[in-house]
């Protein structure tokens, strides 16, 4: 490999990394916000949410 070669392969590592980090930054935003969401909605996993149940007597 040549230096020039190797200078484009660094600059375009150097490239690749900042738009990693920038889709890190992004994940990291939806990921709060569907945790927002999720808090919003109150029931977090629906796998884990427990039906509704109604007193004895009622329905």
């Amino acid at each position: 490999m040549t230096s020039n070669e190797i200078q484009l392969l660094a600059n375009s590592l150097d490239s690749l990394n900042s738009r990693l980090e920038i889709l890190t930054i992004y994940g990291e935003i939806i990921a709060g916000s569907v945790q927002r969401i999720e808090a919003l909605l109150g029931s977090g996993n629906q796998e884990e949410a427990v039906p509704d149940r109604q007193p004895p007597g009622v329905g």
